[in-house]
Order: C-alpha cells, then sequence, then structure tokens
C-alpha cells in the first residue's frame, strides 16, 4: 500500500540555501512532480516576497545552482527554472533511488517542508537506507497510508492539500462578494502562510478550470 510522509528539513540539507540566506522574506515553493534528472537536476520553483525580484541575480550566485531561468512573472510570484547538480542533492537522490515522489515541497528559509509519496513499506525502507548512508537528517512530521482523495476533487487532479484549501475557502465564504472571510482568516484556519495559501488556491482554481474546460472542448470536438 502507497505511504504518504511529511517532512521537514533544514534549509541548508537542499538547493538554493545560501540563495534562501541572502533573501530572507523570500519564499519558495516547488511545482509539483517536476524533479527531473539528466546532466543536471531540474525543477521550477514560484517565489513571492518582497525581494523576488531579486532571486534570480542572486541565485545565479549560489554554488548550489547551476544554472537558472526567469520563465514567468506574475503580480504576486515569479517562476523559475532552476538546474543544480544532482551529485550533491543527497535527500532527492534517496527519494530517486525508492522511485518516490515529491507532490509539494516549499520553504520559508528556516527549513524545508516536503509531502513525498513512497510505492510501500520497501521504498520507504530504501530510503532511509541511503539517507542513513549518505549521512542526511530529516524529520519525519506525518507518516500515513495513502487511500487516495476522494471522488470529487481526485478527478480534477486536484492534490489533498489543494482540495483542502479551495473547500475552506469556500466554506468561510471567500468566494461570496463581498467577501465574507480574507487570506489570513483561511490561512490561519489551514495552519500555513497567506502566500503559501494564495499559491495553493491559485494552483487549485487553475487546475480545476483546466480539467472543466478540456472536458468541455472534448465534449464539443466529439
Amino acid at each position: 500500500m502507497s505511504l504518504a510522509v511529511e517532512f521537514t528539513l533544514p534549509a541548508d540539507a537542499l538547493a538554493l540555501a545560501p540563495t534562501l540566506s541572502r533573501l530572507p522574506d523570500v519564499s519558495v515553493d516547488v511545482d509539483q512532480n517536476v524533479w527531473h534528472e539528466g546532466p543536471g537536476l531540474q525543477f521550477y520553483v514560484w517565489v513571492t516576497g518582497d525581494s523576488a525580484d531579486r532571486f534570480g541575480p542572486v541565485a545565479r550566485e549560489d554554488a548550489s545552482v547551476q544554472a537558472i531561468t526567469h520563465v514567468e512573472q506574475f503580480d504576486s510570484a515569479a517562476l523559475f527554472q532552476v538546474w543544480v547538480d544532482p551529485s550533491e542533492e543527497c535527500f532527492i537522490r534517496a527519494l530517486s533511488s525508492a522511485n518516490a515522489t515529491v507532490t509539494d515541497a516549499s520553504t520559508d528559509g528556516s527549513y524545508w517542508q516536503l509531502a513525498v509519496r513512497f510505492d510501500d513499506r520497501e521504498s520507504l525502507s530504501t530510503f532511509q537506507s541511503r539517507c542513513l548512508e549518505w549521512g542526511v537528517s530529516y524529520e519525519v512530521v506525518r507518516l500515513s497510508t495513502l487511500a487516495g482523495p476522494p471522488d470529487d476533487h481526485r478527478d480534477q487532479g486536484l492534490t489533498p492539500k489543494q482540495y483542502e484549501a479551495l473547500s475552506v475557502a469556500y466554506s468561510m465564504g471567500y468566494f461570496q462578494h463581498p467577501r465574507e472571510a480574507t487570506l489570513e482568516d483561511i490561512a490561519e484556519c489551514v495552519g500555513i502562510s497567506r502566500q503559501a495559501l494564495s499559491r495553493r488556491l491559485r494552483r487549485g482554481q487553475q487546475q480545476v478550470f483546466s480539467n472543466t474546460f478540456s472536458d468541455d472542448a472534448t465534449s464539443t470536438s466529439s
């Protein structure tokens, strides 16, 4: 049976630590399921915060970063494509050796929070063995069996965290006009920062819209 595990790691356990130490007001959210290994380990990050405009230049001076590209700029966040040396990323190499999937990853500069899916207990054991072998420290915050999200949000392609954020926002009247709750109210209820909630709501809505209009287009064409 699949396992869902939530980890915390020191900020310096993964790439970008020097960048984050220089930009303490910046938050980084790794886009889901975009860890690709090749000549370098490639992934995408959403960057928010007062110093987000300095993230690219500072990261280019970061020895843990092989290359970085500014992909998109939005009012509240910037999207970057990052390449790092996989040989230096022992935690990610350990996950890769266990065929684990990172479903969520973010940091506020003080520590990383990651949600990871393992196929079974054997793959989790493989990951733990590699971390022990390579001297990787981490803390397990939560471990549970993955029964699967309810049909109503699995069909929409939402992650459980995205569904929770949208569901709480809806129930608290965030989508009413005028709004009956603020982002701060909902973030406090969910137990995350305002910036993390804003990203989660945006990505959840994008997923719902994408699936809805994609289905409509399919129905129309058929």
